[in-house]
């Protein structure tokens, strides 16, 4: 699922950008070919008005003159007085006949109305706009005319620059731009692929570790059915059987009970109604009036059980009495299940401006640094056999989400000698925050 998940996005983020991508490449490709034909355009003007002044200040045209003009420039000229044409042939030929081209300009600029702007022997002179011409062969040009009339005399200037270098201009173009286009769409199929990849991480990750809660949780939940069933079949054949198996039934009833009373409360959590009684508590007072209790469940396998407290007093922090006894006792029953016998069990309190840090510290078998990134994961166990069935991997979650719920932050760490320790940071009494808390249900992920 995620795999097609994945390639439709990168394939939509891809499409999506590519084409933005392809309509600036492409706008800018117009925008590229329209700056060239404004420079042909300005350069040819520029030509034809040096021409143009040259022929009409001078009293004698040199044949020369006009045919390193035409060469110099790929131009065609044509200067004819009174009707009458210059004797010059051409310096060059061109694809489309001379005349031939000549007389596609008159008739460009005759449709134009130009030739009409000075009507009969009116004396004056005009230029006419700058016109596209195509050979017969589709080679373009450029073309002009200069029109002078005074009295008795007409003097007419036709001037064509081909050009010659245009399509391989726009080919070239074209084929650059196509290029960046391309390197851009790769370029964008490795960023968008990517992001992609990072964006679905989490999911990919979540949904691997809702399948392994799934497995885990059928697991935990087939082994006592397996027991009871059996039980029940063992006394249905002999019910003389019933003293030796019902207590075994109870037992697994009262697991099976347990299992899912903690993946209810991990589901409130999900879901985020989990709420909280905050109330002021004097971090010293709780713990030594909690004592009793958690030194009981280290009595079973004769271990110590020591509270340790700084000197200064300790600060208060808002909290539920009931949700923060039931994280120390997840974590002293997590220290001894995990320690061997006659082994010390230490909770440590110590604080300073901002936060009380309480730690749960024992001196057992330790965690390796794999099992410490996935300790508070949900049926995660470091005994992969799951042989030990007096835990099923989710108090350690369900303390995490109890930490959350009370804004702080819970991390394990090695204990000198051996061992782990678990350290609670919880932040100290705010009383502007206070009043918010007791009614607030815990956000999830916060």
């Amino acid at each position: 699922m995620v795999k097609q998940l994945r390639r439709k996005l990168v394939g939509a983020y891809v499409l999506a950008t590519g084409l933005l991508l392809s309509l600036i490449v492409t706008g800018l490709l117009l925008l590229s070919l329209k700056q060239y034909e404004t420079n042909n355009i300005s350069r040819y003007q520029t030509v034809f008005g040096n021409v143009v002044d040259t022929i009409r200040d001078s009293n004698k045209i040199s044949h020369m003159w006009l045919a390193q003009s035409e060469i110099s420039e790929n131009m065609v000229i044509s200067v004819s007085s009174n009707s009458v044409p210059l004797s010059f042939k051409g310096a060059w030929k061109p694809l489309t006949d001379r005349e031939r081209l000549f007389e596609k300009l008159n008739h460009f600029a005759e449709q134009d109305g130009f030739f009409e702007e000075l009507p009969g022997s009116r004396p004056g002179e005009m230029r006419s706009p700058v016109y596209s011409i195509y050979g017969d062969r589709r080679e373009h040009y450029y073309g002009s005319i200069y029109l002078k009339k005074s009295y008795g005399t007409e003097q007419k200037i036709l001037i064509l620059k081909a050009l010659t270098d245009e399509k391989e201009v726009y080919r070239n173009s074209v084929l650059l731009y196509c290029s960046v286009n391309l390197m851009g769409l790769v370029i964008l199929f490795f960023i968008c692929r990517t992001f992609v990849n990072h964006s679905l991480k989490p999911l990919e990750t979540g949904l691997k570790r809702q399948s392994e809660f799934i497995a885990a949780a059928s697991h935990e939940l087939r082994a006592p059915l397996t027991v009871i069933r059996a039980g029940i079949h063992a006394v249905s054949m002999d019910e003389g059987k019933a003293k030796q198996f019902l207590p075994g039934i109870e037992k697994e009833g009262e697991r099976m009970t347990v299992l899912i009373d903690d993946l209810l409360q991990l589901a409130s959590a999900d879901a985020g109604t989990w709420t909280m009684r905050a109330e002021l508590l004097m971090t010293d007072t709780f713990l030594i009036s909690n004592y009793d209790a958690l030194a009981e469940l280290c009595r079973k396998k004769n271990q110590p059980f020591e509270l340790r407290m700084q000197e200064e007093e300790l600060p208060a922090v808002c909290g539920d009495r009931q949700r923060l006894m039931q994280l120390m006792t997840i974590l002293t029953d997590n220290a001894s299940s995990y320690s061997p016998e006659g082994s010390t069990i230490a909770v440590i309190v110590r604080s300073d401006a901002k936060h009380v840090f309480i730690e749960v510290e024992d001196h057992g078998c330790g965690i390796s640094e794999e099992d410490k990134k996935r300790v508070f994961d949900r049926f995660y166990r470091a005994d992969k056999s799951r042989n030990d069935k007096s835990h099923y991997g989710l108090g350690l979650s369900i303390a995490a989400e109890l930490v959350k719920l009370h804004h702080g932050k819970m991390t394990v760490k090695d204990t000198d000698g051996g061992g782990s320790t678990f350290v609670l940071q919880l932040p100290v009494w705010d009383s502007q925050r206070a009043g918010d808390v007791g009614s607030r249900k815990k956000e999830k992920g916060v």
